[in-house]
């Protein structure tokens, strides 16, 4: 016959592996956390600048680490520092190249530019500028905007966020993935 010592014996011999795989499985939550935090940001698109590709309240996943190894590229959608504000924008212009928008056709070094993402179709007219060494220049999806709204930006590599990877709408308690940048 056991006693209630054997029987606390035997509970205990069998609760502490259990805790043991609990425990180490808490650790890899938390260091998973902490490499998706190091690596990853979300954000939030405000305003109307990057319509049709993000709306307002749309959310974005952000790859801080995007551009340590690798230039940013013409056409990527980065989440940057710009005066006090953050902002969303696609890159417009690299170092060296003369950048405008003349009724909303983006223009570089003079030629227009072939788009191969959706943009807010619109009369939009912003002068041209060489964009300084170490620098890109940033603009909206939406050129339906008027003048006084569009905020064209240039920006060192060391402002950009990151590059947005992903994002989802939220429409009335559905939750939509939005097409766009895939990290190519």
């Amino acid at each position: 016959m056991q006693t209630s010592q054997d029987l606390s014996d035997t509970t205990t011999a069998r609760t502490q592996p259990a805790r043991r795989r609990r425990w180490v499985a808490g650790c890899l939550c938390i260091l998973r956390l902490l490499l998706f935090r190091s690596q990853f940001c979300l954000s939030l698109a405000v305003g109307e600048s990057m319509r049709p590709t993000y709306q307002t309240s749309d959310l974005l996943l952000v790859h801080k680490r995007a551009y340590q190894a690798a230039d940013p590229q013409l056409g990527d959608i980065v989440v940057a520092r710009y005066r006090e504000d953050t902002i969303v924008k696609r890159i417009v212009g690299l170092a060296g190249e003369t950048v405008g928008i003349a009724d909303g056709q983006l223009r570089i070094n003079g030629s227009p530019m072939e788009e191969n993402y959706s943009i807010e179709a619109g009369p939009l007219d912003v002068g041209k500028g060489r964009v300084a060494t170490g620098k890109v220049a940033l603009f909206g999806d939406n050129r339906a905007l008027p003048r006084r709204m569009a905020v064209p930006a240039v920006v060192a590599k060391d402002q950009i966020i990151g590059k947005v990877i992903f994002a989802i709408r939220f429409k009335r308690s559905r939750v939509d993935p939005v097409e766009g940048d895939s990290g190519s």
